[in-house]
């Protein structure tokens, strides 16, 4: 029996249905308190747990935290009976606090982020992109928190279809050192070349994924891609 392929419209989809942002952030954390499986699990406990020790003691610092942790439960009670664009909305005013009291302390560093992948969740690309720009600018802070705020960057320019921005974005994240990270920015990658109509590009990049990495998620579908070009 033949097997019936997909549509170009129909990969787009599939590939596209990825865990949001928030869902990804919440999980790493998760993942971290069992078992580290990346340095940026790694990175982003130790910071929180540096953070917390370091300035125990520094009443701004312990506010700032504090405010993030009421933005995040905020959201995470709105987003379970009301959705992504009205969890979004209810906790904004908690967060344009923090970001607006606290911007420069650890805790409004990482709410930034956080608050980032909410807009984005939400469909605000332009705040979302806003955003994690301001992220990348402090990310010298935290680099191991990089690629989560370039992988963020890329797929919001990616939603607004400014395909050569996205590319640039995912392009710094296949050039640094944590595998999982460059795994999904590498398969975005061939899409965007795609879609900015460089087929020889995409395939060359769906080619290099093949290779380095045989037993991926996304293996299928970069296989599939490559032989429907």
């Amino acid at each position: 029996m033949a097997v019936k392929r997909k549509n170009r419209k129909e990969l787009v989809k599939q590939q596209d249905g990825f865990l949001t942002f928030s869902q990804r952030l919440l999980a790493t954390v998760v993942q971290y308190k069992v078992h580290v499986i990346s340095g940026l699990a790694l990175m982003l406990a130790v910071v929180l747990l540096v953070s917390g020790i370091r300035y125990m003691g520094i009443r701004a610092e312990n506010q700032a935290f504090a405010l993030m942790g009421k933005g995040v439960s905020e959201y995470e009670k709105a987003l379970e009976s009301d959705g992504a664009e009205k969890a979004y909305a209810q906790a904004g005013e908690t967060f344009q606090q923090l970001l607006e009291d606290y911007g420069g302390k650890d805790g409004g560093r990482l709410g930034r982020i956080v608050y980032a992948g909410m807009a984005y969740d939400a469909g605000d690309f332009d705040t979302a992109i806003s955003l994690y720009r301001a992220a990348l600018d402090e990310a010298d802070a935290y680099p191991g928190l990089k690629p989560l705020i370039l992988s963020g960057l890329g797929r919001a320019y990616e939603a607004k279809e400014a395909y050569a921005q996205a590319a640039e974005s995912y392009e710094m994240i296949a050039k640094g050192e944590d595998r999982l990270m460059k795994e999904e920015a590498c398969f975005r990658l061939g899409f965007i070349y795609d879609r900015m109509g460089n087929a020889e590009k995409s395939a060359e990049v769906f080619q290099k994924f093949v290779a380095d990495y045989p037993n991926s998620t996304y293996i299928g579908m970069v296989k599939e891609k490559l032989a429907n070009g």
